[in-house]
């Protein structure tokens, strides 16, 4: 998938699929951001898992996807371009216009059918109930402005998650090692 900026969110025509996005504070535009945040955020060691970032909405919205995207920089996370590479997406929302409501549950259903482990935030999780009727996959939805929840429910999931894959991995080895021995 090919990799917008988030200046480029708005003016996004409709009827295009969803995109990943990398904001200015994680690649930042020239002159846009401090530039010891950009260090801070470039030397930080990537540790606690890949993580996909669709923004939809206004400036507003778009301020509380650089605040999250920030966090999870900050917190070891490294930002993703695809669904593949992501371990979770996160999905913040518009929920202004029905237009914009339904471009969101769109842009969810893609990032679940694409990658399945999805957090929605934004506007549109005053409509919690909506979302988790269309898309009962769904792990977290958050109310609007809820960037510190959405930081730590990436962080409690990332770590289940991960549980999982490791408990699997370990179950593998023994029952790889078991029918070894009963051979």
């Amino acid at each position: 998938m090919e990799q917008v900026s988030a200046f480029a969110v708005a003016a996004r025509p409709t009827g295009v699929k969803y995109r990943f996005h990398l904001f200015a504070l994680i690649r930042p535009a020239p002159g846009i951001t401090n530039r010891s945040m950009i260090e801070k955020t470039e030397n930080t060691k990537a540790s606690n898992g890949k993580v996909g970032f669709i923004s939809l909405g206004c400036p507003k919205a778009l301020v509380d996807s650089e605040r999250i995207l920030t966090q999870l920089r900050l917190d070891g996370y490294d930002v993703v371009p695809t669904y593949k590479d992501a371990d979770i997406v996160v999905v913040n929302t518009c929920g202004f216009i029905d237009a914009a409501k339904q471009e969101s549950l769109d842009a969810i259903g893609e990032a679940i059918s694409e990658n399945g482990k999805v957090i929605v935030t934004g506007c549109m999780g005053l409509e919690a109930d909506k979302i988790r009727e269309t898309h009962p996959g769904v792990l977290v939805v958050s109310n609007l402005h809820a960037c510190e929840e959405v930081v730590r429910c990436t962080g409690f999931w990332q770590e289940r998650l991960t549980k999982t894959k490791m408990q699997a991995l370990s179950q593998l080895r023994v029952e790889s090692n078991w029918s070894k021995t009963t051979a």
